[in-house]
Protein backbone atom coordinates (compact mmCIF):
# COMPACT_ATOMS: atom_id res chain seq x y z
CA UNK A 1 0.00 0.00 0.00
CA UNK A 2 2.96 2.47 0.94
CA UNK A 3 4.52 1.76 -2.59
CA UNK A 4 0.97 2.24 -3.97
CA UNK A 5 0.87 5.53 -1.80
CA UNK A 6 4.56 6.56 -3.33
CA UNK A 7 3.70 6.07 -6.60
CA UNK A 8 1.05 8.44 -6.93
CA UNK A 9 2.28 10.73 -4.52
CA UNK A 10 5.50 11.13 -7.80
CA UNK A 11 2.82 11.13 -10.47
CA UNK A 12 1.74 13.55 -9.34
CA UNK A 13 4.26 15.59 -8.42
CA UNK A 14 5.64 14.43 -11.88
CA UNK A 15 2.24 16.18 -13.40
CA UNK A 16 2.48 19.53 -11.42
CA UNK A 17 5.82 20.13 -13.08
CA UNK A 18 5.41 19.80 -16.40
CA UNK A 19 2.19 21.60 -16.05
CA UNK A 20 4.27 24.53 -14.25
CA UNK A 21 6.85 24.35 -17.38
CA UNK A 22 3.77 24.38 -20.04
CA UNK A 23 2.25 27.06 -18.03
CA UNK A 24 4.88 29.24 -17.93
CA UNK A 25 5.25 28.38 -22.04
CA UNK A 26 1.48 30.00 -22.75
CA UNK A 27 2.65 33.13 -21.10
CA UNK A 28 5.47 33.29 -23.46
CA UNK A 29 2.99 32.47 -26.17
CA UNK A 30 0.23 35.08 -25.25
CA UNK A 31 2.76 37.61 -25.41
CA UNK A 32 3.92 36.71 -28.89
CA UNK A 33 0.06 36.63 -29.84
CA UNK A 34 -0.22 39.83 -28.57
CA UNK A 35 2.51 41.50 -30.35
CA UNK A 36 1.29 39.72 -33.83
CA UNK A 37 -1.97 41.20 -32.89
CA UNK A 38 -0.35 44.81 -32.24
CA UNK A 39 1.60 44.39 -35.53
CA UNK A 40 -1.29 43.53 -37.72
CA UNK A 41 -3.71 46.16 -36.80
CA UNK A 42 -0.59 48.73 -37.78
CA UNK A 43 0.08 47.10 -41.03
CA UNK A 44 -3.39 46.95 -41.66
CA UNK A 45 -3.98 50.68 -40.75
CA UNK A 46 -0.72 51.34 -43.79
CA UNK A 47 -2.84 49.18 -46.08
CA UNK A 48 -6.38 50.48 -45.66
CA UNK A 49 -4.53 54.32 -46.51
CA UNK A 50 -1.43 54.47 -48.50
CA UNK A 51 -0.87 57.93 -47.21
CA UNK A 52 0.08 56.33 -43.54
CA UNK A 53 3.49 55.76 -43.13
CA UNK A 54 5.51 54.59 -40.30
CA UNK A 55 8.35 56.49 -37.95
CA UNK A 56 11.21 55.12 -40.03
CA UNK A 57 9.61 56.71 -43.46
CA UNK A 58 9.83 59.86 -41.65
CA UNK A 59 13.60 59.90 -41.07
CA UNK A 60 14.20 58.77 -44.50
CA UNK A 61 12.48 61.67 -45.97
CA UNK A 62 14.29 64.19 -43.24
CA UNK A 63 17.57 62.44 -43.93
CA UNK A 64 17.32 62.61 -48.08
CA UNK A 65 15.83 66.15 -47.78
CA UNK A 66 19.35 67.91 -48.34
CA UNK A 67 19.90 66.03 -51.52
CA UNK A 68 16.35 65.89 -52.34
CA UNK A 69 15.97 69.60 -52.05
CA UNK A 70 12.30 69.75 -49.99
CA UNK A 71 11.65 71.08 -47.06
CA UNK A 72 10.12 68.27 -44.17
CA UNK A 73 7.25 69.81 -41.27
CA UNK A 74 6.25 66.97 -38.53
CA UNK A 75 3.17 68.11 -36.86
CA UNK A 76 3.53 71.51 -38.76
CA UNK A 77 7.45 72.63 -37.21
CA UNK A 78 10.05 72.11 -40.15
CA UNK A 79 12.43 69.51 -39.39
CA UNK A 80 15.92 69.05 -40.26
CA UNK A 81 17.48 66.34 -38.28
CA UNK A 82 15.82 63.32 -38.00
CA UNK A 83 17.15 62.62 -34.54
CA UNK A 84 14.78 66.38 -33.16
CA UNK A 85 12.02 63.42 -33.20
CA UNK A 86 12.46 62.34 -29.71
CA UNK A 87 8.95 62.65 -28.75
CA UNK A 88 8.00 59.56 -30.65
CA UNK A 89 8.40 55.97 -30.94
CA UNK A 90 8.91 53.03 -33.32
CA UNK A 91 6.03 52.40 -33.77
CA UNK A 92 4.33 55.95 -34.31
CA UNK A 93 1.93 56.25 -37.72
CA UNK A 94 1.81 59.50 -39.52
CA UNK A 95 -0.28 60.51 -42.37
CA UNK A 96 2.02 62.22 -45.21
CA UNK A 97 1.07 64.33 -48.16
CA UNK A 98 3.73 65.97 -50.27
CA UNK A 99 3.20 69.35 -52.05
CA UNK A 100 4.88 69.75 -55.53
CA UNK A 101 6.29 72.78 -57.28
CA UNK A 102 5.17 73.97 -61.15
CA UNK A 103 8.16 71.75 -61.96
CA UNK A 104 6.52 68.75 -60.79
CA UNK A 105 9.24 68.41 -58.51
CA UNK A 106 8.53 67.73 -54.78
CA UNK A 107 8.89 70.66 -52.53
CA UNK A 108 7.43 69.99 -49.53
CA UNK A 109 6.39 66.84 -47.35
CA UNK A 110 4.66 67.33 -44.35
CA UNK A 111 3.73 64.27 -41.93
CA UNK A 112 1.05 65.03 -39.20
CA UNK A 113 0.76 62.66 -36.33
CA UNK A 114 -1.75 59.59 -36.87
CA UNK A 115 -1.51 56.80 -34.00
CA UNK A 116 0.98 56.56 -31.36
CA UNK A 117 -1.41 53.82 -29.85
CA UNK A 118 1.12 51.30 -31.34
CA UNK A 119 3.37 52.09 -28.32
CA UNK A 120 5.69 49.31 -26.83
CA UNK A 121 4.90 49.55 -22.84
CA UNK A 122 8.51 50.35 -21.98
Amino acid sequence: MEKVIATIVIIVLTMGLISYAIIGQMGGFRDTADVVTEEESRLDTMLKDSTVVPLSTVKNYINKSTSGGYLVYVDETQVTEAADLTDYNANTLFTMSKTYDEYGKISIVSFLLKDQSFAKAA
